[in-house]
């Protein structure tokens, strides 16, 4: 059986994914650390809540050198806000006892 999402799950989920799309848009400008750190700041600080849910992975060492920050969604406060839905990889029995 299929699990149904309520609307505010929906509604933050929806929101959760403008403002990763915000934080990309930012990180692709062409923009100096400073200016890019500071719209960063402001798309968080305006998000409210939600900002909580993004981490900014700082780039790895091997890869290219960029001095900007990747946002990400932390699925394990995503999970813990209950708005993941079902766990993948869980077979039928899981998913029944899960609801």
């Amino acid at each position: 059986m299929k699990r149904v999402r309520s609307l505010d799950t929906v509604r933050v989920r929806r929101e959760l994914a403008q403002l990763l799309r915000r934080l990309r848009a930012i990180r692709r400008m062409k923009l100096s650390t400073d200016e890019m750190a500071e719209q960063m700041g402001e798309a968080l600080s305006a998000a409210g809540a939600l900002s909580d849910l993004i981490s900014l992975r700082s780039p790895s060492a091997g890869g290219p050198e960029r001095s900007d920050a990747r946002p990400c969604i932390d699925k394990r406060k995503l999970r813990q806000a209950d708005l993941a839905g079902p766990q993948v990889g869980l077979g039928a029995a899981e998913h029944a006892a899960i609801g």
